[in-house]
């Protein structure tokens, strides 16, 4: 595509020429050696404290309101136990296998529904 592009675009074609030339000259040209050592200096790192400290807090904002959010908050109380929070419901299931089997209609034709089971 580049050079389809090339042969199309004449500034670009001579830009290329040009870039080609340079680079033909710079490598053609013999090695130097600097007068003065060339130090690269490392630049340190600071890692701020105060970022992973925020990003700390926030994970564990964000995992306090996941429990919350499926446990329930502070301050329902249940009546069942005089107003008191309780902690006897917080995994009960809502869902009454029970209840569903007997709407089942095991009586209509042509259906492969299966009966209730016995209560274990």
């Amino acid at each position: 595509m580049v050079a389809a592009h090339l042969e199309r675009c004449a500034e670009c074609h001579a830009f290329e020429a040009s870039v080609r030339e340079f680079t033909e000259e710079l490598r053609a040209a013999p090695l130097q050696s600097p007068r003065l050592p060339i130090a690269v200096r490392r630049a340190h790192r600071r890692v701020s404290l105060s970022a992973a400290q925020i990003s700390v807090a926030a994970t564990l904002a964000v995992a306090v309101l996941g429990v919350l959010s499926q446990v329930g908050l502070p301050g329902s109380a249940d009546p069942a136990v005089g107003g008191r929070l309780s902690t006897t419901n917080l995994f009960k299931s809502t869902w009454q296998p029970e209840r569903e089997l007997q709407q089942l209609d095991t009586n209509l034709p042509g259906t492969n529904r299966p009966g209730p089971f016995p209560a274990i």
